[in-house]
């Protein structure tokens, strides 16, 4: 266990830093993740109204961020920051994050709306 924890966390900012990046594709087919970002999810609630954007991390690290409290963009860009802190890796821009966020925002419109989100 001293070796392969050590090894999983090195992979972890690898693959997190390449995804940051671009270098990766922006949609996980695999995990249904659309913002190619590893443990960046959004989650939706029908009571109260609203939505989450979810992060977790090895070791059943898990935070959630209120669109209702931080509006969509601010809720994905606090969650995406904490990702990389829990693994060190390096934070991406604010354009690539805007770029990420809006596209997922524009695919998601409706939902966004019908939870009383704006998108």
């Amino acid at each position: 266990k001293a070796y392969v924890q050590p090894v999983y966390n090195v992979l972890q900012i690898v693959v997190c830093s390449y995804m940051v990046i671009g270098l990766m594709p922006q949609v996980d087919v695999l995990g249904g993740n659309p913002f190619g970002l590893v443990g960046v999810t959004a989650t939706f609630r029908e009571k109260p109204l609203g939505g989450n954007f979810s992060v977790t991390a090895n070791r059943g690290r898990k935070k959630w961020f209120s669109m209702r409290r931080y509006g969509g963009y601010g809720a994905f860009r606090r969650a995406v920051l904490q990702r990389c802190k829990w693994v060190g890796a390096p934070v991406p821009d604010d354009d690539e994050l805007r770029h990420r966020y809006q596209q997922w925002a524009r695919d998601n419109e409706t939902r966004l709306r019908r939870h009383g989100l704006e998108p």
